[in-house]
């Protein structure tokens, strides 16, 4: 950035706008760690900017919540169903001296985008649109299946797989030459939708899945901490995650004790 780095040139920042100014990362907030003079531990003004991502931080590293016994990665906790832990290592979104000040959560920007000029009333607010499958796993097993946030993957698959109410489709499957572009047909034909971490704990199918209408279904608090100011309230299913990996659960016995007039926004978001 040159001399005197990114705030010579950010003419209006002084001690009055400098909570103003907004930094915007289209990835999760760790992408960014090696840029300390602006995203993570900045000096100076540029502490109190605002910063937006689309995973959270968390207020102990992977190596203080180790120390704790609770397994974890750059992402937090793998398997995150403690809601004790989730009141211990929650951040304050206020605070100056945080590793990444300010930071708040935003959704992943959607594959779906609805036209201004259709009439016909969109997928999220149909509740007579016909949903054949009880619930659909939209994604890959395989290329996450050794990642210590996917624990849960395998398990919710198989169990799909296995129920003949739930669809399994596998984008990158060689005899499904559509699936890539299938994700809208396969959220629009289910009631509920399996979000289980991947590479990261964070999903931006579940954004997809809330525009069709699916209700997200994740495995963990990873994602229901996430993007407060646009995710409504009850519009997900939080299933515990360990209990997966573990092999307490079966995943569909849950969604069908839920009713069949279950749609997004009219459940509970936890399940104990």
């Amino acid at each position: 950035l040159g001399p005197g780095g990114l705030e010579s040139k950010l003419p209006f920042l002084d001690a009055r706008t400098a909570h103003r100014h907004v930094f915007l990362l289209g990835k999760g907030h760790m992408s960014a760690l090696p840029c300390e003079t602006w995203w993570s531990r900045p000096a100076g003004l540029l502490k109190r900017a605002v910063r937006v991502a689309y995973s959270p931080q968390f207020n102990a590293t992977k190596d203080e919540l180790r120390e704790r016994g609770v397994p974890a990665g750059p992402l937090g906790p793998f398997l995150y169903d403690d809601v004790d832990v989730s009141a211990a290592i929650a951040s304050d979104p206020e605070a100056d001296d945080s590793a990444f000040p300010h930071l708040v959560t935003a959704p992943y920007a959607s594959s779906f985008h609805r036209s201004v000029a259709e009439t016909a009333r969109p997928p999220w607010a149909d509740p007579l649109r016909p949903r054949p499958f009880r619930a659909v796993f939209y994604g890959n097993v395989a290329s996450h299946e050794t990642h210590p946030y996917a624990r849960a993957r395998g398990p919710a698959a198989a169990q799909c797989i296995d129920a003949p109410d739930c669809k399994v489709v596998d984008p990158t499957a060689r005899n499904n030459a559509s699936a890539l572009c299938g994700a809208e047909a396969a959220y629009g034909s289910a009631t509920f939708c399996l979000q289980p971490g991947g590479d990261t704990p964070y999903r931006k199918g579940l954004y997809d899945a809330l525009l069709m209408g699916c209700i997200p279904v994740v495995f963990g608090r990873h994602n229901a901490e996430v993007s407060p100011w646009f995710v409504p309230s009850g519009s997900m299913v939080v299933l515990s995650a360990a209990d997966f990996v573990e092999g307490r659960a079966r995943l569909m016995d849950r969604l069908r004790a839920r009713g069949p007039r279950a749609r997004v926004g009219k459940r509970p978001t936890t399940e104990s």
